[in-house]
């Protein structure tokens, strides 16, 4: 078994975050960006096929184009960064990991509004680098989240769900028997999250970043079942180890339309509050499958979101700053 394929194994996994947690963080850095440059440097490995596909989408380019294999390194080499900081922070528990993702006071004032009202709020994210801080940060600061997960993880996945389960958050891959679990929560006034950005195997109904794509509206027809409020989110790195969640609530739709015409509508809202989201940090969406059947033609948007690159022997990224940093 080869390097590249036994860091996707459980124990190649574990292995990773040990030494990640033993060593100092920048040799801890350097290892991973290492790790993850010869992931990079294999184009033809489904994981860089992946970004690069979805990432071509996103910036309006030919997948060929040198500046999209420039942004699956970035992707990269953020995700090396978030789960070393993520391997570090969670030796000392759930409230070291909440601790360094500050949420957004919009997302904060959303939350508590909707539960002070006792209605339910689904969250719908997207896989950025950073996502777990998120995830552990709202499951500290709030009494009633449930998270729905792909049912069955594999190699290394498993590590991260077991790791989940040991900061605290309550997962339940997803099922007949867990959306019924998470309606009843939400007219409870709880919380549930799921990814919006987990592709389908055929067309969903619904357009991402302007072109169909394979993403389901099943969010929002959770929420419209539960009578609850639908926010859109995901997390960012912002500096040292630090992190920044952010997030948008989205306006249900006229009524009157049908059941499946507003749940349909509702989720199209919602990618597109989740698009305008991702374009400000397209080198943080650590998306593993490909989200469009095909991206080889594409149209260049008339506002292409742009990479965002600091200098990497500068892993704090205070001394460039960025886009609303």
């Amino acid at each position: 078994m080869n390097l590249l394929r036994a860091g996707t194994t459980r124990w190649g996994c574990e292995a990773a975050f040990s030494a990640a947690r033993a060593l100092p963080r920048r040799w801890a850095y350097a290892m991973g960006e290492w790790l993850f440059g010869r992931v990079a440097s294999r184009p033809e490995l489904p994981l860089p096929l992946a970004l690069r596909a979805n990432l071509a989408v996103v910036l309006g380019l030919p997948e060929e184009n040198p500046e999209v294999a420039r942004g699956v390194t970035l992707i990269l080499r953020y995700a090396c960064h978030s789960y070393v900081d993520l391997a570090r922070a969670s030796k000392r528990g759930s409230w070291a990991v909440a601790q360094r993702c500050r949420l957004q006071p919009e997302i904060l004032d959303s939350l508590d509004d909707a539960l002070g009202a006792r209605q339910g709020v689904v969250l719908a994210g997207a896989h950025t680098c950073s996502f777990d801080f998120l995830l552990t940060a709202l499951s500290r600061r709030f009494p009633d989240v449930l998270h729905l997960t792909k049912p069955n993880p594999t190699g290394s996945s498993r590590v991260m769900k077991q790791l989940r389960i040991d900061l605290g958050l309550d997962l339940s891959p997803i099922s007949a028997a867990s959306l019924r679990e998470a309606v009843r929560r939400l007219r409870q006034g709880g919380i549930v999250v799921l990814a919006a950005d987990v592709p389908l195997r055929g067309p969903g109904g619904l357009t991402f970043f302007g072109r169909p794509c394979r993403l389901s509206d099943g969010f929002a027809r959770i929420a419209l079942s539960a009578g609850a409020r639908l926010m859109v989110g995901f997390s960012h790195q912002v500096g040292d180890g630090e992190y920044e969640g952010l997030g948008e609530l989205v306006p249900p739709p006229p009524p009157g339309l049908g059941r499946q015409e507003e749940a349909r509508r509702w989720a199209q809202n919602g990618l597109v509050r989740l698009e305008a989201l991702l374009a400000q940090y397209p080198e943080e969406w650590l998306m593993p499958e490909r989200v469009w059947a095909t991206s080889a033609e594409v149209e260049p948007a008339a506002a292409s979101p742009q990479l965002v690159e600091r200098p990497w022997s500068d892993p704090v990224g205070l001394q460039t700053g960025r886009r609303h940093a």
